[in-house]
């Protein structure tokens, strides 16, 4: 692995200056990444409290359902490990 591939060690920092969207219009899935500044500060925190989800697992939940995807729903066997991630943040 080269050193620009290798991944940070700190949680990457949300900017002040992001836009909020309104949040009843996002679905499940969007309002979680959102609320964690990410679905790579997702998954830094799922790691760093033993819980490790690969990202791509996590970007299945935002893909229609005419793929045979979630759709914007997050398994039930996610619930869980966000809600662990979400007491350690």
């Amino acid at each position: 692995m080269t050193d620009t591939k290798k991944r940070s060690k700190t949680i990457p920092e949300i900017r002040d200056d992001d836009v909020r969207p309104d949040l009843s219009s996002l679905t499940q899935a969007e309002r979680i990444f959102f609320k964690f500044g990410g679905v790579p500060r997702l998954v830094f925190i799922l790691e760093s409290i033993g819980r490790p989800r690969h990202s791509s697992a996590l970007y299945r939940w935002l893909k229609p359902k005419s793929r045979g995807e979630l759709a914007g729903l997050v398994p039930q066997s996610a619930w869980p490990d966000i809600f662990a991630a979400a007491k350690s943040d």
